[in-house]
């Protein structure tokens, strides 16, 4: 049995990562609230260039090993 790749949220006020890198973002307001996403400067954005209002970031995952 594999062991789950536990994602780690953080939130918006206690860190940011590095602008253009992309992460998973966490918006509770949404119907689907995990997309990925970047920091654009001061400005975070959706993967297709859309503005998002997220509470978290988290890194992407790594994905599967074998």
């Amino acid at each position: 049995m594999r062991t789950p790749e536990i994602i780690e949220w953080v939130p918006i006020a206690e860190s940011r990562p590095d602008s253009d890198t992309t992460v998973l973002l966490f918006d509770c307001e949404l119907n689907e609230p995990v997309w990925p996403g970047y920091l654009d400067g001061d400005v975070w954005r959706y993967a297709d260039g859309m503005p998002a209002d997220p509470t978290h970031w988290a890194d992407m995952p790594g994905g599967p090993t074998s």
